[in-house]
Protein backbone atom coordinates (compact mmCIF):
# COMPACT_ATOMS: atom_id res chain seq x y z
CA UNK A 1 0.00 0.00 0.00
CA UNK A 2 1.15 3.46 -0.73
CA UNK A 3 2.58 5.12 2.11
CA UNK A 4 3.63 8.24 0.97
CA UNK A 5 2.56 11.29 -1.68
CA UNK A 6 5.89 10.04 -3.99
CA UNK A 7 4.09 6.71 -3.40
CA UNK A 8 0.67 8.04 -5.47
CA UNK A 9 2.03 9.87 -7.30
CA UNK A 10 4.21 7.11 -8.96
CA UNK A 11 1.22 5.01 -9.23
CA UNK A 12 -0.63 7.56 -10.99
CA UNK A 13 1.95 8.96 -13.44
CA UNK A 14 1.76 8.11 -17.46
CA UNK A 15 5.03 6.25 -17.06
CA UNK A 16 3.90 3.60 -14.03
CA UNK A 17 0.98 2.51 -16.76
CA UNK A 18 3.52 2.40 -19.93
CA UNK A 19 5.79 -0.03 -17.93
CA UNK A 20 2.57 -2.50 -17.10
CA UNK A 21 1.81 -5.18 -19.74
CA UNK A 22 -0.16 -8.35 -20.27
CA UNK A 23 1.01 -10.30 -17.60
CA UNK A 24 -0.18 -13.89 -15.52
CA UNK A 25 -1.04 -15.05 -12.15
CA UNK A 26 -1.55 -18.20 -10.68
CA UNK A 27 -4.93 -19.66 -9.43
CA UNK A 28 -5.86 -23.17 -7.55
CA UNK A 29 -8.43 -24.25 -8.99
CA UNK A 30 -9.72 -28.06 -7.99
CA UNK A 31 -6.47 -28.24 -6.25
CA UNK A 32 -4.44 -27.71 -9.19
CA UNK A 33 -2.35 -24.63 -9.41
CA UNK A 34 -3.47 -22.63 -13.03
CA UNK A 35 -1.56 -19.88 -14.78
CA UNK A 36 -4.07 -16.88 -15.61
CA UNK A 37 -3.61 -14.40 -18.00
CA UNK A 38 -4.78 -10.63 -17.35
CA UNK A 39 -4.35 -7.92 -19.84
CA UNK A 40 -2.61 -4.35 -19.61
CA UNK A 41 -5.93 -2.35 -19.67
CA UNK A 42 -7.34 -4.64 -16.49
CA UNK A 43 -4.50 -4.48 -14.79
CA UNK A 44 -4.77 -0.78 -15.28
CA UNK A 45 -8.37 -0.37 -13.83
CA UNK A 46 -7.22 -2.35 -10.95
CA UNK A 47 -4.38 0.30 -10.10
CA UNK A 48 -6.76 3.01 -10.66
CA UNK A 49 -9.06 1.80 -8.48
CA UNK A 50 -6.50 0.75 -5.74
CA UNK A 51 -5.02 4.73 -6.29
CA UNK A 52 -9.04 5.76 -5.48
CA UNK A 53 -8.77 3.06 -2.24
CA UNK A 54 -5.93 4.39 -0.95
CA UNK A 55 -7.23 7.57 -1.16
CA UNK A 56 -10.78 7.33 0.15
CA UNK A 57 -9.39 4.75 2.46
CA UNK A 58 -12.50 2.90 0.90
CA UNK A 59 -13.41 -1.16 1.00
CA UNK A 60 -13.58 -2.77 -2.08
CA UNK A 61 -17.67 -3.13 -1.35
CA UNK A 62 -17.71 0.17 -1.31
CA UNK A 63 -15.49 1.51 -4.30
CA UNK A 64 -17.70 -0.25 -6.56
CA UNK A 65 -20.90 1.52 -5.18
CA UNK A 66 -19.33 5.08 -5.89
CA UNK A 67 -21.62 7.19 -7.87
CA UNK A 68 -21.56 10.93 -9.54
CA UNK A 69 -23.67 12.14 -6.81
CA UNK A 70 -21.45 10.76 -3.65
CA UNK A 71 -18.51 13.38 -5.17
CA UNK A 72 -21.05 16.20 -5.11
CA UNK A 73 -22.55 15.35 -1.44
CA UNK A 74 -18.76 14.55 -0.37
CA UNK A 75 -20.43 11.45 1.62
CA UNK A 76 -21.18 8.05 0.99
CA UNK A 77 -22.37 5.43 2.99
CA UNK A 78 -20.31 1.86 4.13
CA UNK A 79 -22.17 -1.41 2.94
CA UNK A 80 -20.35 -3.27 5.40
CA UNK A 81 -20.99 -1.20 8.51
CA UNK A 82 -24.03 1.49 7.28
CA UNK A 83 -22.64 4.24 8.30
CA UNK A 84 -22.14 7.55 6.68
CA UNK A 85 -18.88 9.05 6.04
CA UNK A 86 -16.79 12.06 4.13
CA UNK A 87 -16.02 10.84 0.86
CA UNK A 88 -12.68 12.49 -0.38
CA UNK A 89 -13.32 13.70 -3.79
CA UNK A 90 -10.36 15.72 -4.97
CA UNK A 91 -9.92 16.06 -8.73
CA UNK A 92 -7.69 12.86 -9.21
CA UNK A 93 -10.26 10.56 -7.93
CA UNK A 94 -13.35 11.92 -9.84
CA UNK A 95 -10.68 11.85 -13.19
CA UNK A 96 -9.85 7.94 -12.21
CA UNK A 97 -13.52 7.16 -11.51
CA UNK A 98 -14.78 9.34 -15.37
CA UNK A 99 -12.19 7.18 -17.28
CA UNK A 100 -13.70 3.88 -16.01
CA UNK A 101 -17.49 5.43 -15.85
CA UNK A 102 -17.36 4.48 -11.93
CA UNK A 103 -17.39 1.06 -12.87
CA UNK A 104 -14.36 -1.24 -11.57
CA UNK A 105 -16.05 -3.65 -13.54
CA UNK A 106 -14.30 -7.10 -12.14
CA UNK A 107 -14.53 -9.16 -9.66
CA UNK A 108 -13.10 -9.18 -6.16
CA UNK A 109 -10.93 -11.77 -6.20
CA UNK A 110 -9.79 -10.54 -9.61
CA UNK A 111 -9.48 -7.24 -8.39
CA UNK A 112 -6.86 -8.50 -5.19
CA UNK A 113 -4.98 -10.91 -7.82
CA UNK A 114 -4.23 -7.53 -9.95
CA UNK A 115 -3.02 -5.92 -7.37
CA UNK A 116 -0.78 -8.22 -6.55
CA UNK A 117 0.58 -8.27 -10.75
CA UNK A 118 1.05 -4.94 -10.57
CA UNK A 119 2.74 -4.28 -7.38
CA UNK A 120 5.63 -7.39 -8.09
Amino acid sequence: MPKKREDVKLFSSPGFDAELHDDTYLEYSAGQEVERSVYKEVLIRAKNYFLISTLTANRISDLELIKPHHLEMGKQRAQKTKNEFLFNSNQTIKDLLEKHDYTLGMSDQKYNKCIKVFLK
